[in-house]
Order: structure tokens, then sequence, then C-alpha cells
């Protein structure tokens, strides 16, 4: 997934939501705090339906920006010398929220800056975009010891290390390195500190690679990928269910 000046991919959010309809409703209702095995399906659609939300929220608010993350910063930063994100310019002017009471229907937020800000709508941006790169991460270690296939999006961290260093590489490895890097650059703690680590090599180059619209693309990717994961897991379980309570023969 190369950097692009295209502008937000039209994804049909409606049409994810649609897929996540699919499973039965007794699967919804099938969770258990800290639930071990097939009930752990729950918890990757719940996360699933939440990376949906907020990628759909930042498409949204407007196109998700192209140009690279660290053009971006640097005209910030020529601008306001003491800007170091854009969430300084959105303190700078923000005012008040206000919620409207909810209808049977509808639930309205509105924020108000006292002056004019276009640069807080790519930090809020930025911020879901982030939140779903990080969730999707979540739903890879959740269904990764319940997955009965092996697929290179559920790769862990050091055999997707591994696989960035071989060429070519697959547009769903790439995608998928771009949203754990994404992730790591919100999560510092757990940024490997020795040298030559492919990941951290690869979040360096992010911003001055990647805008958030190849983030968000990549988020898309990576979603559709895990849903199908998920959902052929879910079929296995109830496959299994099934023959399980189905008497034998003879």
């Amino acid at each position: 997934m190369q950097p692009s000046s295209t502008t937000t991919p039209k994804a049909c959010f409606a049409r994810l939501w649609r897929l996540l309809s699919a499973p039965e409703p007794e699967l919804w209702r099938q969770h258990r705090a800290a639930a071990k095995g097939p009930e752990r399906q729950r918890e990757a659609l719940e996360l699933l339906a939440s990376v949906v939300w907020h990628l759909e929220l930042a498409a949204s608010l407007a196109p998700w920006p192209t140009q690279t993350m660290e053009k971006f910063y640097s005209r910030l930063l020529g601008k306001q010398a003491d800007a170091l994100t854009p969430w300084k310019v959105w303190v700078d002017h923000y005012d008040k929220v206000k919620v409207t009471p909810p209808s049977a229907t509808r639930i309205l937020i509105d924020y108000s800056l006292r002056e004019g800000a276009d640069v807080a709508v790519y930090a809020v941006q930025n911020t879901l975009i982030a939140d779903a790169a990080m969730r999707l991460d979540s739903i890879r270690q959740v269904l990764s010891p319940i997955s009965n296939k092996n697929s290179l999006v559920l790769m862990e961290r050091r055999k997707l290390q591994d696989r960035l260093q071989r060429r070519p590489v697959p547009r769903i490895v790439n995608a998928t390195a771009i949203v754990v890097a994404f992730r790591d650059s919100y999560l510092h703690a757990e940024i490997a500190t020795k040298t030559n680590q492919p990941l951290a090599d690869f979040r360096k180059k992010l911003s001055r690679c990647y805008s958030l619209a190849d983030v968000g693309r990549a988020c898309l990717l990576v979603w559709m990928h895990l849903y199908r994961l998920c959902m052929r897991s879910i079929r296995a379980n109830q496959i299994k269910a099934k023959t399980a309570s189905d008497p034998r023969p003879g």
C-alpha cells in the first residue's frame, strides 16, 4: 500500500454494518468477562463494530488527509513554532461541548471553537483513526488463539517483523504493519528499544511516507480480513456444536 494522492476511499460503511449483523443474535448475547476459547468471538465482534464506528466518524468529518503526516506537522510548526501537535490548536480555540438530549433516533454532540481552526479536524481524525488501529490490533490478539486458519494478518510481532524483511511484501502484511506501527506510536512503552527492529524502523518512516488516508485504508483492509477470520471461526464452532449434539448413528 503505497502513499496515494487520492481522496478518502468511498467505503460503504453501511455495508460493513450489514456484515456485522450477519451473526445470529444469540452470539452477541454470549459473553463472559475474561472468557476463553470460542466465547471470545463476541469480543472480536464488539471490537470490529467499534472500529467501523471510529472510521466512519473520521470519514464523515472530512476527507481523510492525503498529505504525509510529516509534511502536515512541518507546515503546522512553520506557522506556529510551539504547536507540537494539532491538539495545541484545538486547546487554544476550544470553547465548549454541547450534548443534545438523545431522541428516539438521533444523538447530537456539538463542539464549539472560539475561532476557526481547520487543524482541529485533523486532530480529531488522527485520534479516531488511531483508536481504530489500536482496536484492530486487539482483535488480532483475540482471534489469534481461536482461529483455525493460519493468516498473515494474525502473525505475532516477531513473525510480522520477519515477514517485512522478505520481498515481496504482501499487501495485507504491509497494511498490518501500518496498523501496528500507528498503534505503537500511541503506546510508546511497548516499542522495542533495540536497533534494527523492522517494526520500529517501519514506525520511523510511517509519518514520512504515509498519510492518514493511507492509515485509514490499511485499517479497512485489515478489518475485512479479521472479519472473515472471525466469521470462519464462528461457523466452525457452530458446526462443531451441531456435530456434538447430533445422536451418533447405530
